[in-house]
């Protein structure tokens, strides 16, 4: 293996798992253009150094890691520890005020 391609490799991995938090192993094999295994193998040697956490069909980023970009928000101030997550609610009345309150 040629080792300026692997380096190459492991840090368009990191830069997408920076850019969006969760990527698919699949996404991976056609950013790169490599082969299933050469991503798997990139994936295992990123997530033995604790750059990323493999997960069920993809990597994310580690717990420890910079969170990754949240537009405007990234812009005038820290990014969140976590993802955001948005809810709708048909109405603030009846029971919904304690669903909401239970989503946060």
């Amino acid at each position: 293996m040629n080792q300026k391609l692997a380096a190459q490799r492991h840090e368009l991995i990191l830069r997408a798992v920076r850019t969006h938090g969760t990527v698919r192993l699949q996404e991976l094999v056609d950013l790169l253009g490599a082969s299933a295994v050469t991503v798997r193998r990139d994936v295992t040697a990123l997530a033995d150094r604790g750059l990323v956490v493999r997960v069920h069909g993809g990597i994310t980023m580690p717990r420890h890691a910079e969170p990754f970009p949240r537009g405007p928000q990234s812009v005038v101030g820290p990014a969140p520890m976590h993802p955001l997550v948005g809810m709708v609610a048909p109405s603030v009345e009846y029971y919904w005020p304690a669903v909401i309150q239970g989503a946060q």
